[in-house]
């Protein structure tokens, strides 16, 4: 069984729309507190203050990213989960 499922959108019967199914589901949770776990650990030693202005920095790194033609998408996705912290 795959790990997502495409259902009928019931307010567009032309379009599908596609959900994670219930094993996947299940281990969001797990998943989260391992990256909470990995992120405490990245940042052990750092104020807030430094981890504000490294923030800052990669807000305007991707801003000058999205400037570029034929910017691999990869990093600017890794740029934006950088951000979510």
């Amino acid at each position: 069984m795959g790990h997502v499922i495409k259902v009928s959108n019931p307010n567009d019967k032309r379009s599908s729309l596609l959900e994670l199914n219930e094993n996947i589901v299940k281990l969001i949770p797990e998943i989260e507190a391992k990256r909470v776990s990995i992120q405490k650990t990245m940042c052990k030693g750092i104020e807030s203050n430094e981890l504000a202005m490294f923030k800052e920095i990669l807000k305007r790194m991707n801003t000058n990213m999205a400037d570029l033609k034929g910017v691999i998408k990869w990093k600017q996705r890794l740029m934006y989960y950088l951000l979510e912290w």
